[in-house]
């Protein structure tokens, strides 16, 4: 082997060379961000201290429906005002579905026809809409759909979400 050839041949072994040490440097970095991750897992992260959860979670109560003629789960909702007391000792004015806070929760199975009816018995124009369900937009609620004082607002659709957890937002205590 001459020296020519041994200079031209050097260019490919440090090409290989440089790949094989990319390489390698791409696996550890990849693994030591995986152990990494894997150690910060089993750590609570937050940036307000330690969080203690003295309030206990309120979960709505279940509304059963009725079911009408034509075989229809029907829900009735009344818009309502209220208070309620969510920190320990503090009344404070709020506004509910069925209640004066949050709203009742509302179960339908995949496959069933569902009817809701809202009545609205607060002092001025609000809407309510439904989050995690699948269904046309004329029964999905919001602001474009506002329900006046003493007015009942009606919709219903087909239930098509297999394993859906759906919530409701409750009219906000404030005009929109």
């Amino acid at each position: 082997m001459t020296s020519s050839t041994s200079l031209r041949s050097m260019p490919r072994l440090v090409g290989r060379v440089l790949l094989w040490i990319g390489v390698f440097t791409l696996l550890v970095v990849v693994g030591l961000t995986g152990v990494a991750a894997w150690l910060r897992s089993g750590t609570q992260q937050t940036n307000v201290g330690e969080l203690s959860f003295a309030n206990p979670l309120k979960i709505p109560p279940l509304l059963e429906p009725r079911i009408d003629a034509g075989g229809r789960k029907v829900f009735d909702l009344r818009l309502q005002a209220g208070t309620s007391e969510l920190l320990p000792g503090k009344t404070t004015q709020t506004w509910g579905a069925n209640g004066s806070y949050l709203g009742p929760t509302l179960r339908a199975g995949n496959g069933d026809r569902v009817a809701i009816n809202v009545t609205n018995e607060l002092p001025e124009p609000t809407s309510i809409h439904w989050h995690g369900m699948h269904l046309p937009p004329e029964a999905d609620g919001g602001p474009h759909q506002m329900v006046n004082p003493g007015a009942t607002w009606s919709a219903s659709w087909d239930h098509r979400s297999a394993g859906c957890h759906a919530l409701v937002s409750p009219p906000p205590p404030w005009p929109h």
